[in-house]
């Protein structure tokens, strides 16, 4: 049976969830392929999403939550991605033509 926790948590991480999923896709897609094959390249790509989903654990847990609290750690979280995809999406060299 399906419970309105279940529910609440689905309707708040499955949005997220698909976005990230989609983030990912998009930056497979436009990076260069100078490794020789497309599979070393996304492999590359795995090893710094790992390196930096851990880093950013970190650092939030320890450094963030204790320094500026949670409201404003999300919030400051939040729009650095914000920045970071504006960024992206103005750069003129990365081929985000919508083909994923």
């Amino acid at each position: 049976m399906v419970t309105a926790e279940f529910l609440i948590a689905l309707k708040m991480l499955l949005a997220p969830a698909v976005l990230m999923g989609l983030a990912f896709t998009a930056a497979a897609k436009s990076i260069p392929d100078t490794l020789g094959s497309p599979s070393m390249a996304v492999a590359r790509l795995y090893v710094f999403n790992t390196v930096g989903c851990v880093a950013g654990s970190i650092i939030a847990g320890f450094v963030l939550l204790p320094l500026i609290g949670l409201e404003k750690s999300i919030l400051t979280l939040a729009a650095v991605a914000v920045v970071i995809g504006i960024v992206l999406c103005a750069e003129p060299g990365l081929p985000l033509d919508g083909r994923y």
